[in-house]
C-alpha cells in the first residue's frame, strides 16, 4: 500500500518518492499488506507502534504522514506558485526532512560542554522523551502529538505543515504568508464571521449558532493560547483541544463546525481580494474598533484616548515611511516602477493590479512594499509610545495585550474606515511621496 510504504523527499523536480521495503514487509507480516489507507489503519499502527519497541508500524505512519506532507505542498504550490514564484522544491526540503532511516539522531551537551550525537531507535518511546523543541523529523512530532478525538491524521498533518515554522519562513521571503484556521478565525470580527457564513456557509447551523460559536471560541482562544505558548515556548502550532472544544457554545465534539466556519470566512475573503494583504490568505486584518485598547483604565478622563492613539500612530509612521521612501528612492530613476508602484498603491490600487501596471509579478511589489513589515513596524512604535500613558498603564504587565494592542493598531493602518475611504497607512504613505 503506497502511502505506508513509500517516503516522500525532496527532488530535482519538487518531490520524489522512495519505496520502504521494511514498511511493505512488515503490513505483509501483519496482513494489512491489501487494506486501504483509514483512521482505522491508522489507530491499529498506532497502537503497535506503543505497545512494543518496534520502530515499524511508526515507519509506517511516517510514510502516511510524508504523503500527506507532499499532498499539502503540491495543492500550496499550485495555488500559490504564480504570484509568488514559490520553488516546489524549497518547500520541500523545509519539512519532508524523514529518510524513512530507523535511527534518529539526537543531539545533546555532555557535562565538558562538548556536543555528543546519539543515535536512538526511532520508537515511540524514543519520540516521547525528545523535549518540545527539539524534535526532528517532523514527522515524528506530527505523530507524538496526533489526537484522533480531534480529526483525521491527514487533516492533522495539514495543520502542523502549514504551521511549522521553516516553512512559514521560505514563504514569508517569497511574499507569502498563510494564516492557520484557528488564527483567522480569532483574527475575523463578528459582523465579517456574520457576513460569511450568510454568503458562503455550509453547514447545519445558522447565523445565530456561529455568531454564538464564534463569541465563545474568542473567549476562549486567547487564555487557551497563552497557556499553550507557556507550554512550549512557541505561539504557533497550536490546535484546540477536546476539552477547548467542550468548553465553547455549544459543546463541540470535534473541530467540524470550527473547519466549516473557516472554509465560509476564506471563501467570503475570496470574493473581496482587497481585504487580502499581499493577494494572499494572510493575517486578515479585523477593522475593529480602537476604542477597545482604552478598556484596560479609563480613569484618565480628561484625556482624549482616540487622539492618543492617532497621534501615536502618526509619529511613529512618520518616521517609519520616512525611513522606507528615502532607502527605495536612491533605485527609482533605474527603474521608474518602483515609484510609479508607490504611488498606485497610495491610492488604493491592490497589488494585483499595481503588478500589471508595473510589468511585473505580484512577488516583486510584495516585496518592494513589505506592507506587512512596515504596518507592524509603525504600530509597535505607536505602542511603546501609548504604553508611556497611564491610560495604558495595565497593557505594560500583560505581554498577550500588549501583542493584542500591536496588532490591532496594525489593522487599523491597513483598513479603511468606509469602504470609499483609503487605508491610513496608503493615506501617509501618499503625503511622503513627490507630488508630480
Amino acid at each position: 500500500m503506497p502511502l505506508y510504504t513509500e517516503i516522500f523527499l525532496p527532488g530535482p523536480a519538487g518531490i520524489i518518492r522512495n519505496a520502504n521495503n521494511n514498511a511493505q514487509k512488515y503490513l505483509e507480516e501483519k496482513d494489512w499488506a491489501d487494506l486501504e489507507a483509514s483512521p482505522e489503519l491508522d489507530e491499529r499502527l498506532i497502537s503497535s507502534a506503543k505497545a512494543s519497541s518496534e520502530p515499524l508500524p511508526l515507519l509506517c505512519l511516517r510514510c502516511r504522514v510524508s504523503a500527506a506532507v507532499a499532498k499539502k505542498l503540491r495543492a500550496m504550490h499550485a495555488k500559490h506558485r504564480d504570484q509568488h514564484e514559490l520553488e516546489l522544491e524549497e518547500m520541500a526540503a523545509c519539512v519532508l526532512d524523514d529518510g524513512g532511516e530507523l535511527v534518529i539522531r539526537q543531539k545533546s551537551q555532555s557535562s565538558d560542554g562538548q556536543i555528543r550525537t546519539q543515535r536512538l531507535p526511532f520508537d515511540w518511546e524514543t519520540i516521547s522523551a525528545m523535549p518540545q523543541r527539539e524534535v526532528k523529523p517532523l514527522a515524528a512530532d506530527i505523530l507524538r502529538s496526533y489526537d484522533s478525538t480531534r480529526c483525521a491524521l491527514p487533516s492533522w498533518t495539514e495543520t502542523l505543515v502549514q504551521g511549522n515554522r521553516e516553512l512559514k519562513h521560505y514563504l514569508r521571503s517569497c511574499g507569502l504568508m498563510l494564516i492557520s484556521p484557528w488564527a483567522l478565525i480569532a483574527d475575523t470580527s463578528p459582523k465579517r464571521v456574520k457576513e460569511a457564513w450568510e454568503q458562503c456557509g455550509e453547514g447545519a447551523m445558522n447565523a445565530e449558532q456561529v455568531i454564538e460559536l464564534h463569541a465563545s471560541y474568542l473567549k476562549a482562544y486567547w487564555p487557551a493560547k497563552e497557556t499553550y505558548k507557556q507550554e512550549v515556548g512557541k505561539s504557533s502550532g497550536w490546535i484546540p483541544d477536546s476539552a477547548f472544544l467542550e468548553s465553547l457554545a455549544p459543546p463541540q465534539k470535534n473541530d467540524n463546525a470550527l473547519r466549516q466556519l473557516d472554509q465560509a470566512i476564506r471563501r467570503f475573503l475570496a470574493l473581496k481580494p482587497s481585504l487580502f494583504q499581499d493577494g494572499e490568505e494572510a493575517a486578515i486584518p479585523d477593522p475593529r474598533s480602537l476604542d477597545e485598547l482604552s478598556e484596560p483604565d479609563r480613569s484618565t478622563s480628561d484625556v482624549d484616548l482616540n487622539t492618543l492613539i492617532q497621534g501615536a500612530l502618526q509619529k511613529s509612521a512618520a518616521e517609519q515611511i520616512k525611513v522606507a521612501i528615502e532607502k527605495d528612492q536612491r533605485k527609482w530613476q533605474r527603474d521608474p516602477n518602483r515609484l510609479l508602484a508607490w504611488q498606485l498603491y497610495s491610492n488604493g490600487m491592490g497589488q494585483r493590479d499595481i503588478a500589471s501596471r508595473c510589468d511585473h509579478k505580484q512577488a516583486w511589489v510584495s516585496k518592494l512594499l513589505q506592507e506587512k513589515t512596515l504596518s507592524h513596524a509603525i504600530a509597535l512604535g505607536a505602542a511603546t509610545e501609548l504604553s508611556r500613558h497611564n491610560a495604558f498603564k495595565q497593557i505594560q504587565m500583560d505581554p498577550e495585550g500588549a501583542e493584542r494592542m500591536v496588532e490591532a493598531l496594525r489593522n487599523h493602518l491597513l483598513c479603511p474606515e468606509q469602504d470609499s475611504d483609503v487605508a491610513p497607512l496608503r493615506r501617509w504613505i501618499r503625503s511622503y511621496l513627490p507630488q508630480a
